[in-house]
């Protein structure tokens, strides 16, 4: 099986290691650019706008009488910031890595009855690990949901979480499966096991999605509250290692992945998104 993957590799035309590796590189800087420096400028942008869209002040006093952002500004300010920043970030590794999306896109028609199999294959393996990451939060007695799950049903659950929908969906899926597999896996040598690759990238896929909110309680001191967090990713870190394994048994081609990823994004949207309506 390695042996025809390898030769499939090679006939799709990655044969520039130098080249893979740069572009490789490019994206993942890119993509800590857009999730740090460009969130941030947008997010100030929008703190000017917010209150003249949407027609009254920026801060509000709450019950304890502190100034907080009013809660109109601020759904508006999450909302279009999540937008904003996934699609900068999905245009600019579209042209970063077009090359190999080109040659994804040609294996994907060329082989189209077996990468097309691989989807709801690819689904089935990702759901049982989701089911069994649900299992052993249960072992754990963890009922709690992450910071990263809290604040997306937050957004969506505001003015603007329909549209919010679009990026959890789709510009999400695209941009993750372009960082975290197709990416990641071109900055391992070539002849690394595949193994390596695959839970090293679920590994740092799942832990991206609780680093900030690790951060957060550091800076903030609630110290407790970062250990539970850590657990919180172990489903994270499984659902990604399930990822990188269908991207791996196809023949590393990112389209059969980011479906499976699109349609697991798209079921848990609707489940967050209906109990609103």
């Amino acid at each position: 099986m390695e042996e025809n993957t390898n030769v499939e590799i090679i006939e799709r035309g990655y044969f520039d290691v130098a080249s893979r590796r740069k572009s490789a590189l490019i994206s993942v800087l890119f993509y800590v650019a857009a999730m740090y420096v460009i969130n941030l400028f947008i997010q100030i942008f929008l703190i000017v706008l917010a209150p003249i869209i949407t027609g009254v002040d920026l801060y509000t006093t709450n019950e304890a009488g502190e100034q907080i952002i009013n809660p109109q500004n601020e759904d508006f300010i999450n909302a279009w910031t999540q937008i904003l920043v996934y699609l900068i970030l999905s245009i600019g590794l579209i042209i970063v890595n077009f090359k190999f999306l080109s040659e994804d896109i040609y294996d994907f028609k060329k082989n189209f009855k077996r990468r097309i199999l691989q989807v709801p294959i690819g689904f089935g393996i990702f759901y049982g690990v989701s089911i069994f990451s649900s299992a052993l939060m249960m072992v754990l007695k963890i009922t709690d949901s992450s910071a990263n799950q809290n604040a997306l049903e937050q957004i969506v659950s505001g003015k603007y979480g329909f549209l919010v929908l679009f990026t959890i969906v789709i510009l999400g899926p695209i941009c993750e499966e372009l960082i975290f597999r197709q990416s990641a896996f071109r900055l391992f040598k070539r002849g690394t096991n595949p193994w390596t690759k695959i839970i090293l990238t679920g590994v740092i896929f799942g832990s991206i999605h609780v680093t900030s909110a690790i951060l957060m309680y550091f800076m903030e001191g609630s110290y407790s509250a970062i250990p539970k967090e850590f657990i919180l990713g172990i489903p994270y870190i499984l659902q990604g290692i399930a990822l990188s394994y269908v991207y791996h048994r196809s023949n590393e081609n990112i389209i059969p992945v980011t479906i499976v990823h699109i349609l697991n994004n798209l079921i848990a949207a609707i489940l967050m998104f209906i109990p609103q309506y």
